[in-house]
């Protein structure tokens, strides 16, 4: 598969590793439903983009771990059984598949999502940080 945006070629390899491991923010946000939700931060000096994808984020627990988001739904699509929030959170908006259909608008959430399975993008180029070439 290759992604071409705006009459450029910005990355070839077959759907699931371009969709597991894009090299940009631009691919990140292109492939995937729901789109990739991103925060902005500051990591080790470096301010970066971190995507996370809706299916990744969970209802943090009291004894949840992984990187912890405090944030307000801000719109609710039911799918049936299921539903997508969109939440915001401190540096930016998360998508959230897999909030229960009873999730309202301005409800507060705790959600937690394993570190291993976020993105990293320098917030200036929109370039993956720390994947091989």
């Amino acid at each position: 598969m290759a992604v071409l945006l705006d009459g450029r070629l910005e990355q070839v390899g077959p759907p699931m590793a371009v969709y597991d491991r894009p090299r940009t923010l631009a691919v990140a946000r292109f492939f995937g439903e729901p789109e990739i939700g991103v925060v902005r931060t500051r990591l080790g000096g470096r301010q970066v983009d971190v995507g996370i994808r809706p299916h990744e984020l969970r209802a943090a627990g009291p004894d949840a771990e992984g990187t912890r988001f405090q944030g307000t739904v801000v719109g609710v699509e039911v799918l049936g059984r299921r539903a997508v929030a969109t939440v915001a959170v401190e540096g930016g908006t998360l998508r959230w598949d897999g909030a229960p259909v009873r999730t309202r608008v301005g409800e507060r959430l705790d959600l937690v999502v394993d570190p291993g399975r976020v993105h990293l993008f320098d917030a200036d180029s929109g370039v993956a940080v720390g994947h091989p070439e």
